[in-house]
């Protein structure tokens, strides 16, 4: 059996970097201004500790904001327990500030199972101080679950996977 390349280990260790969520990724500048004035006056530094702010979107009503502590090995299944959500569906993605340039933002989306309801394993990240969480609740349909449950498998789903 011949001798295993450097470069098959380089591949595995960029692989395992990639699926924990802890490569950079290119900036989207398509979020600058994300933030409109008010709400950034309102976010203040409540703890000393690092921390990551997380934003519960409502399909109705008023949107919160919740601060959380940031501790090592810290993921996104962890962020949505400690918040509190229980949206039976929801949309969630991490704003992460690009480790090129700061003022810009990197969106991370996250995955569900929908059929569990937990965070989909390749997209639940690690959570780094400073990072903005956003939950929103999704709209959908009791028609949107019949088909799911029915036509689903053989002609694809409703919604994000």
């Amino acid at each position: 059996m011949p001798p295993r390349s450097s470069a098959t280990l380089w591949f595995f260790l960029g692989l395992i970097s990639f699926a924990s969520g802890c490569t950079s990724l290119t900036p989207s500048k398509s979020l600058s201004g994300f933030w409109d004035d008010e709400t950034a006056e309102a976010e203040v530094d409540l703890s000393p500790g690092p921390h990551c702010w997380v934003e519960i979107r409502p399909l109705s009503g008023e949107s919160e904001r919740v601060q959380l502590a940031v501790v090592p090995d810290m993921r996104m299944a962890q962020v949505i327990e400690q918040s509190n959500v229980s949206y039976r569906h929801m949309d969630a993605y991490i704003l992460r500030g690009s480790p090129d340039n700061p003022s810009q933002q990197v969106k991370l989306e996250i995955r569900f199972d929908r059929d569990s309801g937990k965070v989909k394993w390749d997209t639940d990240y690690a959570i780094h101080p400073n990072d903005r969480v956003i939950i929103k609740e999704e709209a959908f349909t009791v028609l949107d679950e019949a088909y799911n449950s029915l036509l689903g498998p053989v002609l694809g789903r409703i919604g994000k996977d």
